[in-house]
């Protein structure tokens, strides 16, 4: 059910009776969304008139489209802080786990869960013509604790980029040539393991603009350090 628009609007529980997961062994099932318009007559119905409601869907049932300004979720939506102007591209990507620009060039790094992993756009005309211009498929995800995933520099006449743990596991700093945006080339990686060998990777960061020297900071075990 859809209940408008605030924070986990989107994420669904959906719990089976003994005989529907029977019917369903592979966990698969259909499952009809109302608007939170159409919600609220089935709940009124429900509570108020104690009606046995029945929901159908399909293409043998008549009625009409509804107008609505719905817009799917997906994608990027570009705003000028000075003009007020925005816009809309859905179709780029679907959800993502976390999106990233560079700091030094027209680029916009994005995580897009499953096969395709990090992707990277040429924003150099964002209002009109964002593309995705290189896939990686690096496996990434949003869970931990950087606020940083990448850091994009320029060394001599290279640019390297490197990818803070996009896995959140293992504590490992992944280095790319990616002076041809579109054919990444991998240099090697550090294993960041002198605290844990696992956890706990905090921030990463560039000291110097040629990124010879990189930060590294570190999350407590527990909440009584500060």
């Amino acid at each position: 059910l859809d209940h408008g628009n605030f924070e986990g609007d989107q994420e669904s529980i959906i719990h089976l009776s003994e005989a529907e997961y029977l019917m369903w062994p592979s966990n698969s099932m259909p499952v009809l969304f109302l608007s939170s318009a159409a919600s609220e007559k089935v709940e009124e119905a429900v509570r108020v008139d104690g009606q046995d409601v029945k929901i159908a869907a399909g293409p043998s049932i008549g009625g009409s489209n509804a107008e609505s300004d719905f817009s799917i979720g997906g994608g990027l939506r570009v705003y000028n802080m000075f003009t007020e102007e925005k816009k809309h591209f859905p179709n780029l990507f679907s959800t993502v786990d976390w999106i990233e620009a560079s700091d030094s060039r027209p680029l916009l790094f994005v995580c897009v869960p499953g096969e395709t992993g990090i992707v990277m756009l040429d924003i150099s005309d964002p209002m009109n013509n964002p593309r995705i211009i290189a896939e990686t498929q690096i496996r990434c995800r949003r869970r931990g604790w950087a606020d940083y995933r990448l850091i994009d520099f320029q060394r001599g006449d290279r640019w390297i980029t490197t990818i803070v743990d996009p896995s959140d596991y293992g504590n490992l700093l992944y280095y790319y040539d990616t002076t041809d945006v579109t054919g990444w080339v991998y240099i090697g990686q550090l294993h960041a393991n002198w605290e844990n060998a696992q956890d706990g990777l905090g921030q990463v960061r560039n000291v110097d603009p040629a990124g010879l020297l990189q930060v590294v900071t570190w999350h407590c075990s527990d909440v009584f350090c500060g």
